[in-house]
């Protein structure tokens, strides 16, 4: 089956291609949704600009569409990229990295049914903790790119999430409830290396933008 895979370069979007590419499908292309709007409802958006060099490093062509991310109006723009992709690449699907967001499953999932294809989510309502440690394990090499959330610090910006940020992860949740994979906005990731990668992505000039103490992102 050929299929798209939603990038976003953070850690979700990656693993459920790295798993779909082990179920030995055919990944034509991916998406990359540019949303100006830093608080979408949809789409990731803290180093959006390195999808590019990401889907190169995998060899893998990308359609890149930008998008105001207005509510309900981002969806118009999907819409755009997926009959771009069907156009070019004849994909048959639409692979996402959607864990538990109900809301980004439905809307997707009614964008794929109206151009009549398939819409997968590989990690979907699968345990986060176990997801973490397997991406981990899988020697992704994480880093977080937005904090966003009490329980977490914007002195981690750019930290990799290894196993000593997991036990830390797994304190703060006992604590504070957080999400393991930022499924409630707690943080977003960018994933620097990963086995797939021809060359590990580049983030020394990256720069930190800080809101509070517990609210920043990298920016370019």
């Amino acid at each position: 089956m050929k299929v798209a895979c939603l990038l976003s370069g953070g850690k979700d979007s990656l693993f459920s291609f790295f798993l779909i590419k082990h179920y030995s499908w055919d990944i034509s292309c991916f998406i990359t949704i540019d949303s100006k709007n830093k608080s979408s409802y949809l789409f990731h958006t803290p180093k959006i600009s390195k999808t590019k060099e990401i889907s190169d490093s995998l060899n893998i062509p990308l359609i890149v569409q930008e998008t105001k991310g207005e509510k309900e109006d981002e969806l118009d723009d999907l819409r755009i990229a997926i009959k771009k992709a069907i156009k070019e690449y004849q994909i048959q699907g639409i692979v996402v990295g959607a864990i538990k967001s109900e809301y980004q499953r439905i809307r997707m999932n009614e964008v794929c049914y109206e151009n009549n294809i398939k819409f997968f989510a590989p990690m979907w309502h699968k345990d986060e903790k176990t997801l973490l440690k397997e991406m981990i394990h899988s020697d992704f090499k994480i880093v977080f790119s937005g904090i966003f959330a009490y329980g977490l610090n914007t002195n981690m910006l750019g930290k990799e999430i290894d196993y000593k940020i997991f036990k830390e992860l797994e304190k703060i949740n006992d604590k504070m409830q957080i999400s393991f994979c930022g499924e409630g906005g707690e943080y977003e990731s960018l994933v620097i290396d990963m086995p797939d990668y021809l060359n590990p992505i580049d983030i020394k000039n990256s720069k930190k933008e800080i809101e509070s103490d517990i609210v920043g992102y990298l920016s370019d």
